[in-house]
């Protein structure tokens, strides 16, 4: 799906998007930012959380500015759901 990502753009299924982006049950979501800049939170990804995954994978940008909230990460352990994060 993911096919080649570099600072300022990633490429999935052939289109390229220069936006962040969310992939929720194979759909990708262009034009999506969080509440509080490179934070992430709970209320950032309900959409996501509602499909029930097994795993999130976040993508922390080319600087890794990306941060995770204690909050999110304690509620996808409570949920049973595996966070990775890729750079």
């Amino acid at each position: 799906m993911i096919e080649s990502y570099q600072y300022g753009e990633i490429h999935v299924n052939g289109r390229k998007y220069t936006g962040d982006i969310k992939i929720v049950s194979g759909e990708v979501l262009s034009g999506w930012w969080r509440r509080e800049g490179h934070s992430l939170d709970i209320s950032d990804i309900e959409d996501i959380l509602s499909t029930q995954p097994g795993f999130l994978v976040v993508g922390m940008g080319d600087p890794g500015n990306m941060k995770v909230t204690e909050k999110l990460r304690k509620h996808l352990a409570a949920l049973g759901i595996i966070a990775g994060r890729e750079k």
